[in-house]
């Protein structure tokens, strides 16, 4: 399976708990195929299965064609879906729902951390779920609880990890704000490594006041109006497939950018498609270059341009 996977191999075995922690903290596809022969033999039986599960549960504009959600083109959801399943693991399957707040687990040596970053971030979330493909974006389904009131957000579409991480922050800010419970929880427990940094963390997703909004337009933080550039192909797919799996392989680096295809077109010749990352520093372009070309990964620094910044923008 392509990645993210465990990198299982044929013959091995892993415990059930450990399945579970795979498919919940690294999107383990292949993990997710193996469950699935394991239980009915084969992955498509297995789909058929979760479309008929889906019905009765009210989803009703879902089909799955595979365990993982990985790329089909008969394959779809919708995000009231995935809310609808997100509830019902809660209220279905209260005893295990707390697996879906693991931060990290290790296999075989190796430690694996959990790619829902708001587990860490924001205050009260225990869950639930995020994906990527290419044709829907970065995804996430999130569920958080204050002062005995849960809010399930879902978000499909987003941009970048990062982007897709504020927009639900600001969803679940305002659930919490209708439901007239404060924004600010009283405590976090935060890894004594990032014990100084969270709070900051937390205090950015509150509802700005006009204060703050004309604080942050006088900012002296570097603007982002740098990017790079990872490689560049004959087709769009796998230009965007490139640069998508460069950004989640180096999320500490790339997590602010945002995903770009440029086309380069000639006269004569096939056009070229550039795989982007963008709306980086100059600090955070050089940085992931040099990161990238130590593991003999092409990187070329590039400033962008007014043009390119509007569009980014927009």
């Amino acid at each position: 399976q392509p990645a993210s996977r465990l990198g299982l191999k044929k013959g091995q075995t892993i415990t059930v708990e450990q399945a579970i922690l795979a498919i919940v903290t690294k999107s383990a596809n292949d993990v997710a195929a193996m469950i699935a022969e394991n239980l009915v033999g084969s992955e498509r039986k297995f789909a058929l299965r979760m479309t008929a599960q889906a019905r009765k549960l009210g989803m009703s504009r879902t089909i799955f064609r595979n365990a993982s959600g990985l790329p089909h083109r008969g394959q779809q959801s919708t995000a009231r879906d995935m809310a609808v399943l997100a509830r019902r693991l809660l209220t279905d399957f209260p005893k295990y729902y707390g697996y879906f707040s693991t931060a990290s687990f290790t296999f075989d040596g190796i430690r694996h951390k959990n790619h829902n970053k708001l587990l860490a971030t924001y205050n009260g979330t225990d869950g639930i779920k995020t994906g990527y493909i290419r044709a829907s974006g970065f995804n996430l389904v999130a569920s958080a609880k204050r002062q005995n009131q849960r809010i399930i957000g879902v978000l499909f579409g987003g941009r970048s990890p990062r982007a897709r991480n504020r927009q639900m922050v600001r969803l679940l800010d305002k659930g919490f704000h209708k439901l007239n419970v404060t924004v600010m929880a009283a405590k976090s427990t935060p890894s004594p490594r990032s014990a100084t940094k969270k709070p900051r963390r937390v205090k950015k997703s509150n509802p700005p006041t006009a204060p703050v909004i004309a604080a942050s337009t006088r900012s002296t933080k570097p603007k982002p109006r740098w990017g790079i550039q990872v490689g560049a192909y004959h087709r769009y797919a796998p230009a965007h497939q490139l640069a998508a799996k460069v950004s989640a392989k180096f999320p500490s680096l790339l997590e602010d950018g945002i995903i770009k295809v440029s086309p380069l077109k000639f006269r004569k010749r096939r056009s070229v498609y550039r795989a982007r990352i963008l709306g980086l520093t100059k600090k955070q372009a050089y940085r992931a270059c040099r990161v990238l070309k130590k593991r003999e990964m092409d990187c070329m620094e590039m400033r962008l341009r007014d043009v390119q910044l509007a569009a980014l923008q927009g």
